[in-house]
């Protein structure tokens, strides 16, 4: 199996020969399928991300939610931790160490996740049993380790795997949802 560094590479490179005409028209598709799954849930927030290097684009599934129930990624690099955020009434942002953007929030805008909360999880890949690849820096395998809610993986159908180099803090996602499916994984044993 390659290393996750050799995979990293990989995905990249793929997602960076995306065209922005095949990059909207596959975020549309992927947001039609979690609008449907969506209208069979209770959903009170929803901890989005801003799409990066070719990530799918988000924009057509939030506009469907009120402003204060969308929170973002706010990466704080030197404590290692990563919080979600609301825009504040001015659309405050900015661009963090990795070059994303981010609200510039103060601690009362933080998201008090809950049960009803759903975060949507970037990634380079997924495999078939519901483990991510990222980046490498460990901010959302952090997060997810203490988030309560429902965690839907969000990807392209070309960048699965069937199966990912993982290691022992490595948690799978509940639900994946790409351009041409929406996918639901058993929990995980414990071993």
């Amino acid at each position: 199996m390659p290393s996750k560094a050799e995979l990293r590479a990989h995905f990249l490179k793929l997602r960076s020969e995306l065209d922005a005409q095949s990059l909207q028209a596959r975020s549309e598709a992927l947001c039609r399928h979690l609008a449907t799954w969506l209208q069979e849930q209770k959903i009170q927030n929803i901890a989005a991300f801003q799409s990066y290097r070719n990530e799918p684009l988000l924009d057509s599934l939030l506009s469907s939610f009120r402003k204060e129930q969308i929170f973002f990624p706010v990466v704080q690099a030197a404590r290692g931790k990563m919080e979600f955020a609301a825009y504040g009434p001015s659309g405050d942002q900015h661009l963090n160490r990795y070059g994303i953007r981010e609200p510039s929030a103060a601690a009362a805008d933080f998201l008090k996740a809950s049960q009803d909360t759903l975060i949507l999880v970037p990634a380079l890949s997924f495999d078939q049993q519901g483990y991510r690849l990222g980046y490498g820096a460990g901010y959302y395998d952090r997060y997810l380790n203490q988030f309560p809610g429902i965690q839907v993986g969000v990807c392209f159908e070309a960048f699965l795997c069937p199966e990912l180099p993982r290691e022992s803090h490595d948690r799978p996602v509940s639900y994946l949802v790409t351009e041409k499916a929406f996918y639901t994984f058993p929990a995980p044993t414990k071993s």
